[in-house]
């Protein structure tokens, strides 16, 4: 039969709640806030781009549609399952 050694348990959890602490002073360190600031703008630069992208060059591929429906997209390109296996 098994003996259970509670007083390693104890160091377990000791360790657990130091990695926790460790984990949590990274997570919330001005370094991540610096990077997911950054990371910020560079979306907001790049959909700002692409909005002037489509406004200089439109598209006429249904998948750039602000209205695109995927479902209704799929519907018309496969309307039944005879279409859908001749295109695989």
């Amino acid at each position: 039969m098994a003996q259970f050694d509670y007083q390693r348990r104890d160091s377990a959890e000791e360790l657990l709640a130091g990695w926790m602490g460790e984990l949590e002073s990274v997570l919330y360190s001005s370094e991540v806030e610096e990077a997911i600031k950054e990371a910020r703008l560079v979306l907001i630069e790049e959909t700002q781009l692409d909005c002037y992208y489509f406004q200089v060059c439109p598209s006429s591929n249904p998948l750039d549609k602000k209205d695109f429906n995927p479902i209704d997209y799929i519907n018309e390109v496969f309307p039944n399952e005879q279409v859908f296996i001749l295109q695989l």
